[in-house]
């Protein structure tokens, strides 16, 4: 293993959970001048014992290719200063592209998603009100408001690196120009066309099967059996293999409950209108 395995990442792609982060890493990984972590998630800034020369050492098979940018995500890294800091020990001149989407919509997927991946059995009112993913306990980020709390993230953000983050609508990800001005800001050449879609949220064909795929011994047993650098590619495609119709949307927030939520994250709008120089108005309703 060469040092250079071990480099730090150029560019750590964040936001929140489905806030579109697997897509746009995806889709930079086609550019001829970057290299992507394989690893879903780099989950090892989350842990105050964790080495990155170490954990790449599990998560990649040879070294990023010479003269290009090395990108990698951390879709929950906004929220966790820890995790912010450790990321600037390991490189310090780090750039950071950010998504935000707007707060409630973001719940409402994250809430489906979780379902498809048999995470959550409760009715939607019940898992808000509660407001923890039921079964997620390998995720450092549960509740399903504490994504959408930007104020906080954004202020995360500014103190550790007040010049090196670029922050991303995701209603705008498909958008002629958005994707030609993350290029810009990563002093890459024009070569992205249309966005990868990832991780879109579905009904499962078994929320049982769901299950044992994301937790319990089946976890245990794959970790055994699976190198660590292949264990995301299997367990996505299971995921997809047992991926039936798109998620239902008949359950719909009541008015009070839309109501209450747009006022809770109204602070983080505003913050998310700044740092995106956008007219947010419609993140309000």
């Amino acid at each position: 293993m060469t040092s250079a395995v071990a480099r730090p990442l150029d560019v750590v792609i964040a936001g929140a959970q489905k806030a579109g982060t697997t897509g746009l890493l995806r889709t930079l990984g086609t550019h001829p001048g970057v290299t992507t972590l394989s690893q879903q998630e780099a989950s090892v800034f989350h842990r105050p014992a964790g080495s990155w020369r170490a954990w790449c050492a599990g998560y990649l098979d040879s070294a990023p290719k010479p003269d290009t940018l090395f990108v990698g995500k951390l879709a929950t890294l906004m929220h966790f200063e820890d995790s912010v800091q450790r990321v600037r020990r390991y490189n310090p001149h780090v750039k950071l592209v950010v998504i935000l989407r707007h707060p409630v919509d973001r719940i409402l997927s994250l809430y489906r998603y979780a379902v498809g991946l048999g995470l959550e059995s409760r009715p939607l009112e019940v898992a808000l009100k509660d407001n923890r993913v039921e079964r997620a306990r390998e995720w450092r980020l549960r509740s399903y408001s504490g994504g959408s709390e930007y104020r906080t993230a954004i202020g995360i953000l500014s103190r550790a690196f007040p010049d090196a983050v670029v922050y991303v609508n995701y209603e705008e990800l498909s958008c002629d120009g958005t994707l030609r001005s993350v290029e810009e800001a990563l002093g890459l050449t024009p070569g992205l066309s249309e966005p990868v879609r990832a991780n879109e949220s579905g009904a499962s064909r078994s929320p049982l099967f769901a299950r044992l795929i994301t937790a319990g011994p089946a976890m245990a047993v794959g970790r055994k059996l699976i190198p660590s650098q292949h264990r995301a590619k299997v367990r996505a495609g299971l995921e997809h293999v047992n991926r039936g119709a798109p998620a239902s949307t008949s359950q719909v927030l009541n008015d009070d409950t839309r109501r209450h939520l747009l006022e809770r994250h109204a602070p983080d709008v505003d913050a998310a209108s700044a740092v995106l120089g956008r007219d947010l108005s419609r993140w309000r309703v």
